[in-house]
C-alpha cells in the first residue's frame, strides 16, 4: 500500500455528522438521518456512524447503526417478536430512554497519529475489528478515517 499519510485520506471532524454526548438515541437517529442523501435512483447514501462531542467538541465516542440498532433491540421487552421490535412504540420509548454515552464506543484506543500511513491505519481497523478510527493530532482529534477511504486507495494501485 502506498506510503501515504492518514492526513490526506481522513474526513476532517468538522465535515462528519455529530451529536453531543449527553443526547438521547433518538436525537442521534434524527442526526445520522437527516445526513442521508437519496440519488435520483432512489439509493441512499450518507454516513454509517455519527461522532459522539463533548461540551469542548472534543471527540469522545463513535456510534455506528449497528450498536444503534443493538441498544434498542437490547432494550426492547425480552422475548419480543422482531416484528415488535420495528413497531413506533417501541423504537420510539427505547430511543428516547437511551443516552448515546451508553451506546457510544469511546475514543481511547484504535486511532491513529496523522503523520501515520494508510497501512498502519488499516492495520489499525483489522486489529480492532472497526471500519472507523480517529485521526488524532496530539492529544486531540483531527478526522475520521473510514475502511472506504483506505479502499480507495487500493483501487488507486490497481488502476
Amino acid at each position: 500500500m502506498k506510503k501515504k499519510p492518514v492526513r490526506d485520506v481522513m474526513v476532517p471532524l468538522e465535515q462528519y455528522p455529530s451529536v453531543h454526548v449527553n443526547s438521547t438515541l433518538a436525537e442521534a437517529i434524527k442526526t445520522l438521518k437527516n445526513s442521508f442523501h437519496i440519488d435520483q435512483r432512489g439509493i441512499i447514501s450518507g454516513q454509517r456512524s455519527l461522532l459522539v462531542l463533548n461540551e469542548d467538541r472534543d471527540l469522545v465516542g463513535i456510534l455506528t447503526i449497528r450498536s444503534m440498532l443493538d441498544a434498542i433491540k437490547v432494550k426492547s421487552t425480552v422475548g419480543a417478536a422482531l416484528t415488535r421490535l420495528f413497531s413506533r412504540d417501541v423504537v420510539e420509548d427505547n430511543a428516547m430512554l437511551i443516552n448515546v454515552s451508553e451506546v457510544m464506543r469511546p475514543v481511547f484506543s484504535n486511532c491513529v497519529d496523522v503523520n501515520d500511513n494508510a497501512a498502519e491505519a488499516v492495520q489499525v481497523m483489522l486489529t480492532g475489528k472497526v471500519n472507523i478510527i480517529p485521526v488524532m493530532e496530539g492529544d486531540r482529534a483531527a478526522g475520521i478515517i473510514r475502511s472506504v477511504d483506505l479502499f480507495n486507495i487500493i483501487g488507486e494501485l490497481l488502476e
